[in-house]
């Protein structure tokens, strides 16, 4: 599959000097495309190899012209470059923030425009602006355009959270790349520094200064980040399922602090991880401010899907957690399997061997619960303060490591802590909901 044809995506093709297949990223792309299945046709595989291609060589140009601008000396350039490369092979293959995503968001930003009535026309100036606002607006989490302790990186407390502002001032050099005017690239800076402003109730009247393809880089950002899913009900369920895996590991958030008030997860922001729990921070994107008509009612139909699905998505999680606690643990606690090893883990915590006191699974309940109500410090906690007060983070997991397999997994306890009561699912499930539509307390 070749390149040829870029033109047909962009008239200016010499922005386009630097070949994606000799850089190294040709194979990469290729696999992306298949292993994501970025289309359900040849033609439409091929569409997204040659919107990705490009991507790849506007993020090349990019990077050449923020090192000319940096005046960077030589003999930092060749070190800085290898890194570069390295992090745009991460950009590429990365599962959240990655070039997938990027696709995943510029394909919904078509599709809400569609039903919108608003049609974007494949190969207009809208259509530019509307790719360029889809590849550049996580790419900072991922890929640096700065060298550090550069008088521009020092702009900047914290690359991944200041990553919207950094790659709105940056957007210049890729407005110049895509023809645009001071105008119109203004505007495209705008719509990327504040393309999260919905998580935060403080900012959300900063949506109101979007021109179109902005508002729908928001929506389609929220809605559709995560598949070339267009049906309502697939993605909701999906939605809740990713909120669920990807906070089992040993540095997410626990899925539910029945115990934080209702107060404080009106107010969780994403990020905030064992701050919260992560049925606030799915609830929280339930109910994200939406800029266009269709996306609107798209977020309606999602809160009443996720609301009904709640039970089905979540009881399947305690049915996993509750059945391997009983066919599992009082077999390694008695050391009938001696190829399972069982540790304690959490977020910037060492890990630590459990106890030797815990022999069955009564013991096991008591250390459930006490790993459950243990504060846990991150490095970062005394920026939360002021919105979580006294509510510690969370977060210490049973961590079970299989030697025959390398492989793992992590109980958690605000799960694991229903399993020993008789009607433990109905009370888990019961509150969950409650969670999700209004808060507890």
């Amino acid at each position: 599959m070749k390149t040829r044809g870029s033109e047909q995506l962009f008239p200016n093709e010499n922005i386009y000097k630097n070949n994606v297949e000799s850089s190294g990223h040709f194979k990469q792309i290729v696999n992306q495309i298949n292993k994501e299945k970025l289309g359900k046709t040849q033609a439409e595989q091929k569409q997204a190899y040659l919107i990705i291609s490009n991507w790849v060589s506007t993020i090349l140009n990019g990077m050449e012209f923020a090192l000319r601008s940096q005046n960077i000396p030589e003999d930092q350039l060749s070190v800085f470059k290898q890194e570069f490369d390295q992090k745009l092979k991460d950009f590429i293959n990365h599962l959240d923030h990655g070039i997938v995503h990027s696709y995943h968001v510029y394909r919904g930003m078509i599709h809400l425009s569609e039903l919108n009535d608003q049609p974007i026309v494949f190969g207009s100036q809208e259509d530019k602006e509307a790719q360029l606002l889809a590849l550049l607006h996580d790419i900072n989490q991922v890929v640096p355009f700065t060298l550090k302790d550069t008088k521009f990186s020092k702009r900047y407390s914290h690359p991944k959270n200041d990553h919207a502002k950094i790659i709105s001032d940056l957007t210049r050099i890729f407005g110049k790349l895509f023809g645009f005017d001071r105008k119109k690239t203004k505007e495209i800076a705008y719509g990327l520094e504040h393309h999260d402003a919905s998580y935060d109730k403080d900012k959300t009247y900063l949506l109101n200064n979007f021109d179109y393809p902005s508002q729908l880089l928001h929506d389609a950002d929220k809605i559709f980040g995560a598949s070339l899913e267009t049906d309502i009900e697939s993605l909701t369920i999906g939605m809740l399922e990713r909120n669920y895996q990807a906070n089992k590991g040993a540095a997410g958030a626990y899925l539910f602090r029945e115990e934080i008030p209702k107060e404080i997860r009106d107010v969780i922001k994403y990020g905030d991880r064992c701050l919260t729990d992560a049925s606030s921070l799915v609830r929280a994107e339930l109910h994200l401010q939406m800029c266009t008509p269709s996306a609107k009612i798209i977020a309606e139909q999602r809160r009443n899907i996720a609301n009904r699905s709640i039970r089905k998505v979540y009881g399947k999680y305690f049915d996993l957690t509750h059945n391997y606690i009983y066919n599992n643990i009082p077999e390694i606690l008695a050391g009938n399997k001696p190829n399972l090893r069982l540790s304690i883990v959490g977020m910037d915590q060492t890990e630590q061997p459990i106890s030797n006191s815990i022999k069955d699974l009564s013991t096991f309940e008591t250390e459930i619960n006490r790993l459950y109500n243990t504060p846990i410090h991150i490095s970062d906690e005394d920026k939360f303060t002021d919105r979580y007060g006294d509510n510690h983070a969370r977060g210490l997991k049973i961590r079970v490591y299989n030697s025959d397999d390398n492989s793992e997994i992590h109980l958690d306890p605000s799960i694991a802590r229903f399993c020993f009561n008789k009607n433990g699912r109905q009370e888990f499930l019961d509150k969950l909901v409650l969670a999700f539509q209004n808060g507890l307390h």
